[in-house]
């Protein structure tokens, strides 16, 4: 027995140490692809030379040997950008555009050192030529190291093994969560203080006990993670669970509420010698409010500019389908409460259209029949095979290409182009105190619980989501935004 349980500790111990040689790996695995690209870069500039000459050329080894020391300097900016971080795989797109605005920054600060060394570089062109290939190399190297890992994932080596506590709806949704991104987790089971050990809850999992157990749990199972799914915690509880998972190097996660959501954004500042906690001002405030909107502005002047073919066909194929006009114009709430028109590519029949202009009461009507059929969740409209939509809508809206009209807010400084999307005012009057914290900043074309891929979504979490992207908004994080809505529309995929 003893044997085994060596055994066993020994590959557990192997499944969790392949964390930290993927990590390791991950910085050799940068540095050659960085190599690789100024290399490239350089052969490629010396092919061009025909077409783009140059006056005398670095000898390679001595190109390489400048490119070496600039090699820490890009391993401490991936690490700063969190490339390198420990503990679960975020989304690809996301690490992507890290490594893009990492790579950016570093060649930048390549320029600015050359220009005031006055250092004898042969070409300017081949830096623009290896910021390209270096992008490209390293998100490359680490798409191969990941579907290296998720195949390992397969035979439980580097998989995080994780223990819910409370067995409820949080509880099931984590599950979901889970299930759909089962990359590199394995779900224990559930502990409950309130259910008997053995019993069957969440659907298959069974709960391994309550608090008094959980170091034998966590023997026995050899758990990595505890999330907590109960809101209802103690303080002293919550405090008790922290401790433990601090003392057995675990790591610990909840489910946050709205509050705790806001007051992650906070400051300490002692006054006569009190310490009180202030909510900070979020990014979006001062300069980052002013660079959102030239941002909005700037892009929506290039759609305008690129695609307005797309937008006439569109408009074409609306107005061939079905009558009427081919923009569908909506009062919608927008910051601060203040109401603005909406525009959109009409997607549905003008007669079921909500509108004086369109179909009147009789639409107002119909909709009121149609909220027996409701799917979504709290003040928010949903039916699933909406019979009001026609067939140009549905494909319109498939694709989101219904919200491109929408360039016209965001060119009126109405919207933006990413934000909470726009409630109607019959929604924004069933919001509660909580509720109104998606009104603080201009609503988006598309936002946060856009990209989820999730239809089920709550208004609650929905509001988390809104929230947490008002208190940390970053221009990475709206990068990543709409890379993510680019994607899912041309997946057909998304909320």
């Amino acid at each position: 027995m003893v044997f085994c349980y060596n055994w066993g500790n020994l590959f557990v111990n192997i499944m969790k140490r392949s964390e930290v040689f993927f990590n390791i790996a991950l910085v050799f695995i940068d540095i050659a692809m960085i190599v690789a690209g100024f290399a490239l870069a350089y052969e490629v500039r010396l092919y061009a030379s025909d077409f783009v000459p140059v006056k005398w050329v670095l000898p390679l080894n001595e190109y390489l040997r400048y490119i070496f020391l600039f090699i820490p300097v890009w391993v401490l900016v991936f690490a700063t950008m969190g490339l390198y971080a420990f503990r679960g795989v975020g989304s690809f797109v996301g690490e992507m555009l890290k490594v893009i605005l990492a790579s950016s920054a570093t060649i930048s600060l390549m320029i600015i050192i050359i220009f005031f060394n006055r250092d004898q570089f042969f070409s300017r062109l081949i830096i623009i030529y290896a910021w390209l290939f270096v992008c490209a190399l390293v998100v490359g190297g680490r798409l191969i190291l990941r579907t290296g890992q998720k195949f390992l994932y397969r035979y439980g080596v580097g998989v995080r093994r994780i223990l819910i506590v409370g067995a409820n709806t949080v509880a099931s949704e984590l599950i979901e969560v889970l299930a759909k991104n089962n990359d590199g987790w394995e779900l224990v089971g559930v502990m409950d203080e309130n259910k008997q050990q053995g019993e069957k809850v969440l659907g298959k999992y069974r709960v391994l006990g309550n608090r008094d157990k959980l170091a034998k749990i966590k023997k026995r199972y050899h758990v990595d993670e505890i999330w907590l799914a109960e809101a209802k915690k103690t303080d002293e509880e919550m405090i008790d669970l922290i401790s433990f998972c601090q003392d057995n190097d675990l790591t610990f996660r909840f489910v946050p509420s709205i509050l705790e959501v806001v007051s992650a954004n906070v400051e300490t500042q002692a006054v006569a010698g009190m310490p009180l906690i202030a909510l900070k001002d979020t990014a979006l405030e001062g300069w980052g409010r002013i660079i959102k909107r030239i941002l909005d502005l700037v892009f929506s002047l290039l759609v305008i500019s690129f695609l307005w073919p797309v937008l006439l066909v569109i408009a074409l194929i609306i107005k061939i389908d079905s009558p009427g006009p081919v923009f569908y114009k909506s009062t919608r709430i927008g910051k601060k409460g203040k109401p603005f028109v909406l525009y959109k590519f009409r997607s549905m029949k003008v007669e079921y259209s909500i509108g004086e202009e369109y179909g009147g009461k009789e639409a107002e009507k119909y909709r009121e029949e149609l909220k027996k059929q409701n799917i979504a969740d709290g003040p928010m409209f949903k039916v699933e095979n909406d019979p009001r939509i026609t067939r140009v809508g549905r494909f319109i809206r498939k694709t989101r290409l219904d919200e491109l009209a929408q360039v016209i807010n965001v060119f009126l400084g109405e919207m933006s182009w990413i934000g909470p999307r726009p409630p109607l005012p019959e929604e924004v009057a069933q919001y509660e105190s909580q509720h109104l914290k998606r009104l603080a900043i201009k609503s988006g074309i598309t936002g946060p619980w856009q990209v989820t891929g999730r239809h089920d979504l709550t208004f609650d979490e929905i509001v988390k989501l809104d929230t947490y992207y008002i208190e940390h908004w970053s221009l990475g994080m709206d990068l990543q935004i709409f890379f993510k809505t680019i994607w899912l529309m041309l997946t057909k995929k998304g909320a």
